[in-house]
């Protein structure tokens, strides 16, 4: 059967259970860290969380958008973990990008410290779902080694990702060059997992100027590029969120 590479529309079903577990002797090349044994638990609740994650394992690059609640990025992070950490894994590492965009208008150089504590502060909500689904000390103990790297926007031109996961955040605040250069960056046993919120752009007037939504209209015909689109429907972090958004 052929893959489907575009999803969209609502989905049901009855949910999805994977169980891994982490231990120490896992990843050798890992000697540095000590994982323990921990057994991490992926769970779909809906149909299309079971999709998202079928088409996160078939293409080598994942576009997806959805509203909050739906758990893209709690199941982007998920099958990042998962993919590093089987025994026979070709992945090595995680790279984690996200924009440094917010609502207000001082950007990231008005706030204190070098450009990595500065980029922490968009990523506050990435490591807090690392340390949900595998715990702060195993999180901390990934960071340190290098096993998970956040990466500046800025500076990734000229680098070649290979061998490792790639997860994008907030991709709806990536302009359409920035989105180019991400895409064309891939490498050598790389996965590319990009996530957004069209619905929470916080730099372009119109839906069409973000690199997000520009790119999954444009690459729909390549057959190794995979396109997901949750719906409110699919929110399942609190139902009150649907209500909000109902009134938006």
């Amino acid at each position: 059967m052929a893959k489907k590479n575009r999803v969209n529309g609502n989905g049901n079903g009855n949910g999805y259970d994977t169980i891994y577990t982490l231990t120490e002797d896992l990843k050798p090349k890992l000697s540095t860290v000590s994982y323990g044994e921990r057994k991490i638990r992926i769970k779909c609740k809906n149909e299309k969380q079971k999709q998202f994650i079928n088409m996160i394992d078939d293409f080598q690059i994942t576009l997806c958008s959805g509203p909050a609640g739906c758990g893209k990025s709690h199941l982007s992070i998920m099958k990042a973990v998962e993919f590093i950490q089987k025994e026979e894994s070709k992945y090595k590492k995680i790279f984690v990008l996200t924009p440094t965009v917010e609502a207000t208008k001082n950007g990231v150089g008005y706030l204190p410290g070098d450009f990595t504590s500065k980029v922490a502060m968009y990523m506050n909500s990435v490591y807090r779902l690392f340390d949900k689904i595998i715990g702060k000390e195993y999180c901390d103990k990934l960071i340190k080694s290098g096993v998970i790297e956040v990466l500046g926007l800025g500076y990734i031109r000229g680098e070649n990702f290979d061998d490792c996961i790639l997860l994008v955040e907030e991709a709806q605040n990536i302009t359409k060059k920035e989105m180019l250069t991400i895409l064309t960056r891939i490498g050598y046993n790389c996965k590319m997992i990009i996530s957004g919120d069209l619905m929470q752009i916080d730099n372009f007037r119109t839906i069409e100027e973000s690199g997000l939504y520009h790119a999954m209209q444009k690459l729909q015909s390549i057959d190794d590029i995979g396109i997901f689109e949750f719906t409110n429907e699919d929110i399942v972090r609190n139902d009150i969120i649907k209500k909000i958004l109902e009134k938006y």
